[in-house]
């Protein structure tokens, strides 16, 4: 994914230049906050632009691409026998929406999970930096797959979906799914938690743009970036670069850097390195990349 550099300076009374960028390379939904002043366009910015609803928020953020999760598991060893123990695993979604599994008999995960089947894993959005961001947590029951054919079948959508992970093929790695889940819970940020019914979350579709989401990070970087640029420039002070968060059908996410004297005035969620975060919403649905140019000619400037 690349980082794009962008530096705004004033010739007289209205010049300014962006100058090209570097790589930058960052990990998965999509939140919905928007971060201009309260005297700009209203018909423009609102407080929530994403209109996936919290079970395709949830479906996004589960089908990123080499997904990546918090499973808990209950411990089994005497000194912390039913407690929970966390892990980082990798995760990919079967054609029934489930996530399954590649674990080694070693990890102490898969050991729990043959004595205690039940499960929680936690997902972040794609591009996740603090807990203002959006994750989803499932809850229920994984069972370890038993039949030969299902089995190769699984790790090659797992190599599909995870292309560097040969080591799946050894002899002691085998194949878990979360089979029956429980509960389904969406949290987009502070004060927005919702329980996901779980006939509304087998409806629901992902994103069409998390499928490719670094591919069409990069598109958008490399054809839309003078626009945007100016967008931008347009409507926050003090914009020293910026780079894309992630994209959705109904906006992009921004990461914007700026300096010191930046405009306190403007409304926005301050994190460490002067950056915070921005939202250009649609007026419409897209559904393809060039949708989104002339979604974006529509912004006054």
């Amino acid at each position: 994914m690349r980082f794009y550099k962008c530096y705004q300076c004033f010739f007289f009374f209205n010049c300014f230049q962006m100058i090209n960028s570097f790589l930058f390379n960052q990990r998965n939904l999509i939140n919905s906050r928007i971060f201009f002043s309260s005297n700009e366009n209203i018909d423009l910015i609102q407080s929530d632009s994403n209109k996936l609803n919290p079970s395709e928020k949830c479906k996004t953020i589960l089908y990123q691409p080499q997904g990546i999760g918090v499973l808990s598991t209950l411990g089994i060893k005497k000194q912390i026998d039913k407690y929970p123990q966390g892990s980082v695993v990798g995760f990919s979604m079967d054609s029934n929406d489930l996530p399954f599994f590649i674990f080694s008999d070693l990890s102490t995960h898969t050991r729990n999970l043959l004595v205690n089947n039940s499960a929680s894993l936690s997902v972040m959005e794609y591009g996740f930096n603090d807990v203002s961001d959006s994750r989803v947590m499932l809850t229920g029951d994984i069972k370890k797959i038993k039949n030969e054919k299902v089995i190769e079948d699984y790790k090659n959508l797992y190599l599909r979906n995870h292309p560097d992970s040969l080591w799946i093929t050894l002899g002691d790695f085998n194949v878990y799914k979360m089979d029956k889940i429980k509960a389904i819970y969406f949290v987009g940020g502070f004060g927005r938690a919702n329980r996901v019914k779980m006939d509304d979350y087998l409806k629901s579709k992902p994103d069409i743009f998390i499928h490719n989401i670094e591919a069409n990070i990069d598109f958008i970087m490399e054809n839309y970036f003078e626009l945007i640029g100016r967008i931008l420039l347009s409507k926050i002070r003090n914009i020293v670069s910026f780079d894309v968060k992630n994209v959705d059908s109904w906006g992009i996410n921004f990461n914007i850097k700026y300096s010191n004297n930046y405009d306190i005035n403007f409304h926005t969620r301050i994190t460490r390195n002067n950056k915070k975060f921005f939202r250009i919403p649609f007026s419409k649905k897209v559904y393809n990349l060039f949708d989104i140019k002339d979604e974006l000619k529509k912004i006054d400037i």
